[in-house]
């Protein structure tokens, strides 16, 4: 129950801030819509500065395990490029409010550096992935930063045009992918 309450105020949190950005959220309004009494928020974190770093981390680990959960060393970098796209594309169209919160808070401010380093801790496979994949000759020779950066917002581009048209066909989603391919393979 006490995580609930937690995990509530975050849920919570990531929606209005998405909503209505990180100024124009006050914590006040995240406790109202939240049901919960004022006080807790201050229980689980110090400030609203520290409750959209929790929910920026918590969000893009789920994202990072949902890609991973179907991720094999057996598998080709080739198929596994794929893979990643497609679960990152259908856990965006799932999560079409968290997709939208960690593009619009992925440069903010108001991310702490703990957080950061957290997050680049997390991307440590997916680097190391793209690193292999330029040695094998397979993943065009750019900085990685730019093609996590350029796969990400390729990401929420794809996501975006299929909940707005509200398509989910898969054979759509299966060209979509083959062309993100096109761009980071070598």
């Amino acid at each position: 129950m006490v995580e609930d309450k937690r995990d509530l105020l975050i849920k919570t949190a990531v929606k209005l801030f998405t909503e209505n950005g990180f100024d124009n959220t006050s914590t006040a309004s995240i406790t109202k819509k939240a049901k919960v009494a004022t006080g807790t928020l201050f229980h689980y974190f110090k400030n609203k500065k520290e409750l959209i770093s929790e929910a920026y981390l918590e969000t893009k680990r789920e994202f990072f395990a949902e890609i991973k959960k179907n991720l094999s060393e057996n598998d080709s970098t080739e198929n596994t490029i794929k893979k990643i796209f497609t679960d990152s594309i259908l856990w965006g169209i799932s999560n079409p409010e968290k997709i939208k919160f960690l593009l619009q808070f992925s440069a903010s401010p108001y991310i702490s550096s703990v957080a950061r380093k957290k997050i680049e801790d997390d991307e440590a496979y997916f680097i190391e992935f793209l690193k292999n994949g330029i040695k094998e000759k397979l993943v065009k020779n750019l900085p990685i930063d730019y093609i996590l950066n350029s796969c990400f917002n390729q990401i929420v581009s794809t996501v975006n045009y299929l909940v707005l048209t509200k398509s989910k066909d898969r054979r759509l989603i299966e060209r979509m992918v083959l062309s993100m391919m096109d761009f980071i393979k070598n």
